[in-house]
């Protein structure tokens, strides 16, 4: 009976392990998403020409 309960023990803590890189390299793939689509607007928000006063329109709108 103690070697049955050290294996169930044993199984679970080998579980527990697998189960924590699991979800280590879950997060590590969505970091790495994210960095991604971030890298994406920086880029593109850096290569855009920023607006100078000049570029905007007066609206009548607008007080």
């Amino acid at each position: 009976m103690t070697a049955h309960a050290l294996l169930l023990a044993m199984d679970d803590f080998f579980h527990r392990i697998v189960n924590f890189f699991e979800q280590s390299f879950v997060r590590k793939v969505a970091v790495a998403n994210f960095a991604t689509i971030a890298e994406r607007y920086i880029i593109s928000a850096v290569t855009v020409a920023p607006l100078s006063a000049a570029d905007i329109t007066h609206s009548p709108r607008v007080g």
